[in-house]
């Protein structure tokens, strides 16, 4: 009577201990899914939540350093003038 009674006890723990192990997982699973994008082709996955984080810090550094003029800066690029002779051949 006494063993049967202590197995009963031992079967329930390790079922419940099961149930708790697998739980916990399947809310891990859960979370991690939440910010991360799944079944991707390459092998280095996104981290959503550190995305959006770089793009909030991004969103306040930017302002701060960021000068007033619009647009790109100029550039003077050097082309031969055989280059020049070439390319107005056609028009």
């Amino acid at each position: 009577m006494l063993l049967r009674k202590n197995y009963i006890y031992v079967v329930s723990l390790a079922l419940l201990l099961a149930l708790i192990f697998f739980g916990v997982k399947v809310l891990h699973n859960e979370w991690r899914t939440s910010y991360t994008i799944l079944f991707q082709q390459s092998i280095y996955k996104v981290n959503l939540l550190s995305l959006q984080f770089r793009n909030i810090f991004d969103g306040i550094y930017r302002p701060l350093v960021a000068s007033r003029e619009k647009g790109l800066p100029e550039r003077r690029l050097y082309i031969s003038q055989k280059a020049q002779n070439v390319l107005m051949e056609n028009m």
